[in-house]
This record gives C-alpha cells, sequence and structure tokens, in this order.
C-alpha cells in the first residue's frame, strides 16, 4: 500500500512538474462547490481547527495524553511519529516544488487522523468497532479535503497531500511494528 501511494505521489508530481496545475482541477473544484451541499458551514466547521494552531495541538496532546494513561505508548508514538513526518515533508516539499506545493494542513492533518485511526484499529478488539473507527477517521479526512479545496487549494495538491500522508503513514507502521 504505501509504495502504491508513493508511486502515485510521484506521478502525480512529475505531471504537476509539466504545469502550473491539472485541467481538471478546476472542474473538480467546480464539481464539489456545485454538488456539495451546505459547503461553506461543512468549511468553517473543519477549517477553524485546521487554520487554528491551538485546537489541534489541543487535539493531539489529549489523544497521546489519553492512550498514555491508558498504556498505550505504542499508539501515542504512533501518533506522535505521524504528525513530526506529516510537518517534515510539508517543510521539504515546499522548500523543493514551485508548481505544486502540498495543501501543508490537509497534510498534517491527515497524518494525525491517519494515525487516530490506525491507533483505533489497535485497540479495539472487535471488528464493528474497528470499522466505526476508520469510517469516523475516513469521513473526517474527506470533509477536511472538500474544504481545503472549497478554501481554494487545487484538487491535485489535496491528492498529492492525501497520497504522502497514507505512504508515511503505512511506513510509520512498519518501522514500528519491525
Amino acid at each position: 500500500m504505501a509504495g502504491l501511494s508513493a508511486v502515485a505521489a510521484g506521478a502525480l508530481l512529475g505531471w504537476a512538474q509539466q504545469g502550473p496545475g491539472f485541467g481538471w482541477d478546476r472542474a473538480v473544484s467546480r464539481w464539489i462547490e456545485d454538488t456539495v451541499p451546505m459547503l461553506t458551514p461543512l468549511s468553517e466547521a473543519v477549517g477553524w481547527p485546521l487554520g487554528e494552531r491551538w485546537p489541534f495541538a489541543v487535539a493531539v496532546f489529549t489523544a497521546v495524553a489519553v492512550l498514555s494513561s491508558f498504556k498505550r505508548q505504542r499508539e501515542a508514538v504512533f501518533i506522535l511519529g505521524a504528525i513530526a513526518g506529516g510537518i517534515m515533508m510539508d517543510w521539504s516539499l515546499r522548500a523543493l516544488l514551485s508548481s505544486l506545493p502540498p495543501a501543508s494542513s490537509l497534510l498534517i492533518y491527515g497524518a494525525f487522523l491517519g494515525s487516530l485511526g490506525y491507533a483505533g484499529h489497535t485497540i479495539a478488539s472487535a471488528t464493528r468497532p474497528r470499522v466505526a473507527i476508520w469510517s469516523a477517521a475516513s469521513l473526517t479526512a474527506l470533509a477536511c479535503a472538500v474544504s481545503a479545496v472549497h478554501a481554494g487549494h487545487l484538487p491535485s495538491a489535496v491528492a498529492l497531500s492525501a497520497f504522502l500522508a497514507v505512504s508515511w503513514l503505512m511506513v510509520l507502521r512498519h518501522l514500528l511494528s519491525a
């Protein structure tokens, strides 16, 4: 999965270097604007914690503190590693890329949501809670992606951020399970 996501991110990056955006960027943006009802309130609700640093920091601190109090240090380290990797990828890609920088808030927030989903998956023993946890994390990430497009990010930059976040989470999972 990590390899496939990394290849998709690489292909997207290579394609993006050909020009400042894709022809489908405007079409997808327009489709999202026309299709998703109540997009402005959704964008504001999701964008507030993304735009402000302290709600995100409180969410991360709460998740790590709760996991640590239940003796789940591995999951807490996974969350912190996911966020650190997202931040490092964002900084390095912004320095390297001019035509398609990633949607930084989505890259970091997507890594956080994915790490929460993984932590919940490892804690839950039954299938139903696992499905509910992954569904909640996936729907929240999708809401963040739609909100990022509504806020003006190119859909290709949002896709790049998602591919990179998934790749990093898979690599981190492999590193922590070794």
